[in-house]
């Protein structure tokens, strides 16, 4: 906050601490809204620069050489058949769960 607005280490000590949270909050909100604007004046110029003078490639592949993608990296045979089974059991407890107007699984 120093850094931001110049204000000195008195001036922030002779705030109440719950009124330098509302601050800290403001300005973190103000920050992300920053970041959000930035992301998609990127992405917008990205897009523009594409269509109107890009490489023959992908748009995913073209974000993505651009940094404005979140790549996850490839999982392996092992992880995809865990989280496949982790999913049909939890698809199965949901089912299990499901109250049809009868009490559990329409009894």
């Amino acid at each position: 906050m120093q850094a931001r607005y110049g204000w000195t280490d008195k001036q922030i000590a002779e705030i109440p601490f719950s009124g330098y949270l509302k601050k800290l909050k403001i300005a973190a909100e103000k920050h992300n809204e920053r970041r959000a604007e930035e992301s998609a004046s990127a992405f917008s110029l990205a897009t523009m620069a594409y269509y109107f003078a890009g490489p023959k490639m992908s748009f995913q592949k073209y974000l993505n050489m651009l940094g404005l993608t979140e790549i996850e990296p490839p999982k392996s045979k092992d992880e995809t058949q865990k989280e496949e089974q982790n999913n049909i059991e939890k698809s199965k407890n949901i089912i299990r769960n499901i109250d049809f107007g009868k009490g559990k699984r329409g009894e």
